[in-house]
């Protein structure tokens, strides 16, 4: 009777086990896939990063010096048929080498001419790509922004008002809550970044730039037509300032990249790979269709952005505004990325729809391992 009574004991014991590993299993396979998956995040958001500084720094190796050019009128070359002519404000006479780029056709036939340094410049503003002035335009920059996310949420609320899936309340949820996040980012690059820096930027300026007596002021305007010698071939938005450009201006364009386009970019793309559970619905069949799509037009648009701040370091602002520019669009992309890459603020991320490790990660797939311990 003793003998029985250890087998049935042994056999009870087996069987808990068996019962324990089986509820655990969903639950480790969710956790290990999670795991993964934000490990590709970290890596992917590494990359991009790399990524973003080596278009810059080959951008500012091009520009070879503290060239910055402007668009001028094309009286500037009569003697050539220029479509566009761009001066660097700090050559010292019209004459200097690379004072003028004159783009005429000349430049970019070929594409040996193209990838020249004035070749690059003609071929980019005469051919641009498909939304590279979108990049930097009011509104479709605003439409490129929030589209992408608008449809999602869209998507979202017709299945959980048609209640197609269970999961739809949650990705209704953490979309909506990114959405706020982008308008937050939006408006504290404009009032905080832009306006509020400029003002200070001006008032440095002005601290370092005490007000002149009438005779300096005439040394001064002598000095000045030396100097801006492409005052008078400036466009007519520009001609209240006969030395445009010279003053130094940190790049607002690398901020508006680095600190409110390209982090709502990977933001929106990486809440496409956080795991989710698998429906029969049609809004999970579109939601699936939709975060491809998207995830190719933010390939395309990623590196089209790169591509123009590489163009804005090269020709547009000096090494040292563009260093500028950067350094303050840190100020976003330090919290953006330890939020995203940390393994603190797992419940934050949740909230955001963004991958994690643990339940909290998992949209459907913790729901499910809790179904299987119950």
């Amino acid at each position: 009777s003793t003998t029985s009574l250890h087998n049935l004991n042994q056999t009870t014991l087996r069987s808990i086990e068996n019962k324990v590993r089986s509820t655990n299993m969903p639950l480790n396979n969710s956790t290990h896939h999670s795991e993964k998956v934000f490990h590709k995040t970290r890596l992917r958001w590494t990359f991009h990063f790399i990524l973003g500084l080596v278009s810059l720094c080959s951008g500012m190796l091009r520009n070879a010096g503290g060239r910055k050019y402007i668009p001028v009128s094309p009286e500037a070359m009569p003697l050539r048929s220029c479509e566009k002519v761009y001066a660097n404000v700090h050559a010292r006479s019209q004459t200097e080498t690379g004072a003028l780029i004159c783009c005429d056709g000349s430049n970019t036939a070929g594409w040996k001419n193209s990838i020249s340094y004035e070749g690059f410049l003609c071929s980019q503003q005469k051919k641009p790509l498909p939304l590279v002035k979108s990049i930097t335009r009011l509104p479709d920059l605003m439409i490129l922004t929030f589209l992408p996310v608008l449809l999602r949420l869209i998507i979202h609320l017709y299945g959980w008002m048609v209640q197609m899936d269970d999961t739809h309340p949650d990705k209704t949820r953490t979309t909506a809550i990114r959405l706020l996040l982008y308008i937050f980012i939006i408006i504290f690059r404009v009032y905080g970044l832009y306006i509020c820096l400029s003002k200070v930027q001006t008032y440095i300026h002005e601290f370092w730039n005490p007000r002149l007596t009438s005779e300096m002021l005439e040394s001064a305007d002598q000095q000045a037509m030396n100097t801006c010698w492409y005052g008078e071939f400036l466009m007519k938005r520009n001609v209240k300032n006969s030395c445009y450009g010279q003053q130094f201006d940190f790049s607002d364009h690398i901020v508006l990249f680095f600190a409110q386009s390209l982090p709502c970019m990977l933001i929106e793309s990486t809440s496409f790979s956080t795991p989710q559970r698998k429906g029969k619905a049609l809004s999970f069949y579109i939601d699936t269709v939709l975060s491809w799509s998207l995830s190719f037009f933010f390939v395309y648009l990623n590196s089209t952005t790169l591509l123009v701040a590489h163009s804005t370091a090269a020709y547009f602002h000096t090494p040292t505004e563009v260093a500028i520019g950067y350094m303050i669009s840190l100020v976003v992309q330090i919290p953006i990325a330890a939020l995203v890459c940390s393994m603190r603020w797992p419940v934050l991320r949740s909230y955001l729809g963004l991958p994690s490790v643990g339940e909290q990660s998992d949209l459907g797939l913790s729901t499910t391992a809790r179904e299987h311990s119950d």
